[in-house]
């Protein structure tokens, strides 16, 4: 079996940003241990029709769903081949993400919308993609998922924090690995940020202009699930059936609801840095460049944030599901049961081939 794999790792957040692509090598050395070198990376826009299909889907028809999922998946595997044109690098697998719809574990639901046929098909390469339903079926969350390549990628770290449409974070602790979805994150900040006609809230600037309402964190910070203990996932429907309305019923000015965010994030994440007492932190994703946040993060846990290059910043997740596709592809583990709660460890992913 060989020990260099090349493959692309695809990655559509809720925060709907668009299609993250990444190829990367994935190696391991004679002690088994992993490392990643990234080829070549890029984020593909939705289109405003798309977008908006997207944001709308949990309200479709199941034909209505299922044509929206087969636009993407042909729009994924079109951008793919773009991606690779002129590459000298063939991959040997694509691990695709998805887009989720839906996350509700206590039915046993959780779908990312992915038609990954249409992918190894249209691109020639073999796809592993639906990588939570196994650990759903399990009796897991199906989430979150990176954990397992923060621990084998990105080990030097004392805890990984993830900032998309949901903010989620893993740590070892007790040689376990623990991770779960700690809070929202861009959601809320975006919709706000669109009320006043911004595609997001660039730096955090409008939120650092705000105040702190008190009443409405207060509130925030009673939602039960923020104290429940781990595993735990969201989606995007717990958002907007419980987060949502609460922000909606105060009437206060857009800066302040933002500042009053930021306060909320940095509090829930602020406490598990504290309480676990974790020092070198790698801090990813799209709200990394909400520098209010980082900011005021480090005010309240006085650790340093560490920094890495940019493209690994932007396109972890994508790195990450590449990985994960190569350990499907390899038949390992890639889900752990002291994340996500499944009664088993187990290689998830479905094997597409074209």
């Amino acid at each position: 079996m060989s020990n260099v794999y090349h493959a692309i790792g695809i990655m559509s957040g809720t925060s709907l940003d668009g299609i993250d692509i990444s190829l990367s090598s994935y190696s391991y050395d004679k002690n088994s241990a992993w490392s990643f070198d990234i080829k070549k990376t890029t984020t593909i826009s939705y289109s405003e029709e798309l977008k908006h299909q997207l944001a709308g889907a949990t309200e479709l028809s199941g034909l209505a769903l299922k044509l929206l999922e087969n636009e993407w998946s042909n729009f994924a595997a079109k951008q793919i081949n773009q991606f690779l044109k002129n590459s000298v690098i063939k991959p040997e697998l694509i691990g695709n993400h998805g887009h989720t719809i839906f996350h509700q574990t206590d039915k046993k639901l959780t779908y990312q919308l992915a038609n990954n046929s249409i992918i190894a098909v249209e691109t020639g390469i073999p796809t592993i993609g639906d990588f939570r339903s196994a650990d759903v079926a399990l009796g897991g969350q199906g989430a979150p998922l990176v954990p397992i390549g923060d621990a084998m990628l990105f080990s030097k770290y004392d805890c990984c924090i993830n900032l998309g449409g949901i903010a989620n974070l893993s740590f070892t602790k007790n040689n376990e690995t623990i991770a779960y979805d700690c809070c929202p994150f861009n959601i809320p900040l975006n919709i706000l940020a669109n009320s006043l006609g911004h595609d997001f809230d660039d730096g955090g600037k409008i939120a650092a202009m705000g105040m702190v309402n008190e009443s409405l964190l207060k509130e925030l910070m009673e939602i039960p699930f923020f104290n429940e203990s781990h595993p735990k996932s969201l989606g995007i429907e717990w958002i907007k059936e419980h987060f949502l309305p609460i922000i909606e019923k105060h009437t206060i000015k857009t800066a302040d609801t933002l500042s009053t965010l930021i306060e909320l994030y940095t509090k829930l994440i602020g406490s598990v840095i504290l309480d676990n007492n974790l020092h070198r932190v790698l801090i990813t994703g799209g709200g990394t460049h909400n520098t209010y946040f980082i900011e005021e993060l480090k005010k309240k846990t006085k650790i340093e944030i560490e920094t890495m290059k940019e493209e690994t910043i932007d396109f972890k997740e994508a790195i990450i599901f590449g990985f994960l596709g190569v350990l499907r592809w390899r038949k390992e583990v890639n889900t752990v049961p002291s994340v996500t709660g499944a009664s088993k460890a187990h290689s998830s992913g479905g094997l597409y081939l074209p």
